[in-house]
């Protein structure tokens, strides 16, 4: 999981990362202490590579041109799946702008200053359960936990030993087997060969053999007991009944 903190105090982002990693040593965690490298780093990130962002809404003027509700609100605009905390010491002052001023702002919830490590576990798990509702958690070949957006995912292949998941944005390689990680999907993800399953929705077109989605052809073979006619249809059919999901 890779996490953001943002606090004009290092020391401040310190802890914190210190108790996040006490949680969990798997943790990825990078540190910013002015808005400015922070929104640089987002606007270079690739979506899914920033799972929670805690960030500090009262940021030192001196070093920063935003508060760290306007910093959210530019990383929610981009990025609305990411799991926003904002921390400040000062939570009866922000409440109320926070619930009526950026009420379209979605946020995990608010993390007061000092930090007790009970608040921070509640807040993380919180944030992990939206997390996995969402996204699916995949272990790339350095045994470091990836989340991947459910719905960027666009097929997934099986090599060898190997577990190839390419999404939108970009391709991860680990240790899996294909149908275990199928049991984890949405119905709509498709068996379409013993090597490969698809996500119905990116189908651009369907053939007699084979299917295309993202400029691949990907064949529909006579595995698990169907036809690839039969596989055409239950294609079909789930592209009826997932048409507005």
């Amino acid at each position: 999981m890779n996490i953001v903190i943002c606090d004009d105090e290092q020391h401040i982002c310190e802890q914190l990362a210190k108790i996040l990693h006490k949680m969990d040593s798997k943790l990825n965690i990078k540190l910013f202490s002015s808005d400015s490298k922070f929104l640089d780093y987002v606007e270079n990130t690739v979506c899914g590579e920033i799972d929670v962002v805690f960030m500090d809404i009262n940021l030192n003027p001196n070093t920063s041109d935003k508060n760290g509700i306007e910093c959210a609100k530019r990383l929610y605009e981009k990025y609305p799946k990411i799991q926003i905390v904002f921390i400040t010491g000062y939570c009866e002052t922000y409440v109320s702008s926070l619930f009526y001023k950026y009420e379209n702002l979605k946020f995990c919830g608010i993390l007061p200053k000092p930090f007790n490590e009970s608040d921070v576990k509640g807040i993380f798990e919180k944030s992990r359960k939206t997390i996995e509702k969402k996204w699916i958690q995949f272990k790339d070949l350095k045994e470091s936990a990836v989340y991947l957006d459910i719905e960027n995912l666009i097929y997934i292949e099986s090599q060898l030993r190997y577990l190839i998941i390419h999404t939108e944005n970009k391709v991860y390689k680990g240790y899996a087997k294909l149908l275990d990680f199928k049991d984890k999907l949405p119905g709509y993800f498709f068996l379409c060969n013993k090597s490969c399953i698809v996500n119905i929705k990116k189908i651009d077109a369907v053939h007699d053999n084979s299917i295309i989605l993202n400029n691949i052809e990907i064949s529909l073979s006579k595995f698990g007991g169907t036809t690839p006619s039969q596989k055409r249809q239950e294609i079909n059919d789930l592209k009826v009944i997932y048409h507005n999901w």
